[in-house]
Protein backbone atom coordinates (compact mmCIF):
# COMPACT_ATOMS: atom_id res chain seq x y z
CA UNK A 1 0.00 0.00 0.00
CA UNK A 2 1.04 2.96 -1.05
CA UNK A 3 -0.41 7.16 -0.61
CA UNK A 4 1.02 10.61 -0.88
CA UNK A 5 -0.78 13.60 -0.97
CA UNK A 6 0.17 16.52 -3.44
CA UNK A 7 -0.32 19.59 -5.15
CA UNK A 8 -0.02 21.70 -8.21
CA UNK A 9 2.41 24.50 -7.30
CA UNK A 10 5.14 26.77 -8.32
CA UNK A 11 8.66 27.01 -8.14
CA UNK A 12 11.16 29.92 -8.25
CA UNK A 13 14.10 27.58 -9.69
CA UNK A 14 11.76 24.54 -11.18
CA UNK A 15 8.76 26.38 -12.48
CA UNK A 16 5.24 24.73 -12.53
CA UNK A 17 6.21 21.22 -10.28
CA UNK A 18 4.25 18.81 -8.23
CA UNK A 19 4.84 19.20 -4.43
CA UNK A 20 4.26 15.42 -2.95
CA UNK A 21 4.00 15.60 0.73
CA UNK A 22 3.37 12.83 3.26
CA UNK A 23 4.55 10.21 0.74
CA UNK A 24 3.97 6.51 2.26
CA UNK A 25 5.21 3.12 1.44
CA UNK A 26 4.07 -0.01 3.53
CA UNK A 27 4.32 -3.48 2.79
CA UNK A 28 5.13 -6.79 4.92
CA UNK A 29 7.24 -8.16 1.72
CA UNK A 30 8.08 -5.54 -0.49
CA UNK A 31 8.33 -2.39 0.70
CA UNK A 32 11.06 -0.85 -1.51
CA UNK A 33 8.37 -1.99 -4.75
CA UNK A 34 5.82 0.07 -3.31
CA UNK A 35 7.90 2.84 -3.07
CA UNK A 36 9.14 2.79 -6.59
CA UNK A 37 5.19 2.32 -8.07
CA UNK A 38 4.39 5.02 -5.93
CA UNK A 39 6.76 7.45 -7.26
CA UNK A 40 6.27 6.11 -10.64
CA UNK A 41 2.87 6.84 -10.16
CA UNK A 42 3.88 10.59 -8.84
CA UNK A 43 5.85 11.57 -12.03
CA UNK A 44 2.86 10.35 -14.40
CA UNK A 45 0.61 12.74 -12.98
CA UNK A 46 3.12 15.35 -12.91
CA UNK A 47 3.82 14.78 -16.66
CA UNK A 48 -0.01 14.93 -17.21
CA UNK A 49 -0.34 18.67 -15.70
CA UNK A 50 3.25 19.62 -17.56
CA UNK A 51 5.19 20.33 -14.23
CA UNK A 52 9.04 20.54 -14.57
CA UNK A 53 10.18 18.83 -11.40
CA UNK A 54 8.84 16.70 -8.47
CA UNK A 55 9.48 17.46 -4.92
CA UNK A 56 8.49 14.96 -2.33
CA UNK A 57 8.79 15.33 1.38
CA UNK A 58 9.75 12.33 3.44
CA UNK A 59 8.30 11.97 7.11
CA UNK A 60 11.50 10.97 8.97
CA UNK A 61 11.73 9.31 12.80
CA UNK A 62 15.49 10.85 12.84
CA UNK A 63 17.34 7.18 12.62
CA UNK A 64 18.93 6.66 9.85
CA UNK A 65 18.60 2.84 9.84
CA UNK A 66 14.97 3.51 9.75
CA UNK A 67 15.17 6.10 6.79
CA UNK A 68 17.53 5.28 4.71
CA UNK A 69 16.02 2.87 2.62
CA UNK A 70 13.11 5.50 1.21
CA UNK A 71 15.47 7.91 0.85
CA UNK A 72 18.06 5.26 -0.86
CA UNK A 73 14.84 4.42 -3.38
CA UNK A 74 13.83 8.26 -4.04
CA UNK A 75 17.49 8.64 -5.23
CA UNK A 76 17.50 5.46 -7.25
CA UNK A 77 14.87 7.07 -9.24
CA UNK A 78 16.62 9.83 -10.21
CA UNK A 79 15.61 12.11 -7.13
CA UNK A 80 18.70 14.75 -5.09
CA UNK A 81 18.25 16.02 -2.05
CA UNK A 82 17.70 19.87 -1.99
CA UNK A 83 17.56 21.82 1.52
CA UNK A 84 15.04 19.15 2.93
CA UNK A 85 13.20 18.07 0.15
CA UNK A 86 13.69 15.73 -2.29
CA UNK A 87 13.54 17.13 -6.15
CA UNK A 88 12.99 14.98 -9.16
CA UNK A 89 13.29 16.62 -12.97
CA UNK A 90 10.75 15.63 -15.33
CA UNK A 91 12.03 16.33 -19.12
CA UNK A 92 10.26 17.80 -21.47
CA UNK A 93 8.45 15.58 -24.15
CA UNK A 94 9.05 17.66 -27.37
Amino acid sequence: MGIATFQLSYDLLHGPILYADHFCALDFVDQDNVARTLEGGIEKIARRHNCTAVHTTIASSGSPREDGWLCAIMHERGHRIEGLHLCKLIPSCA
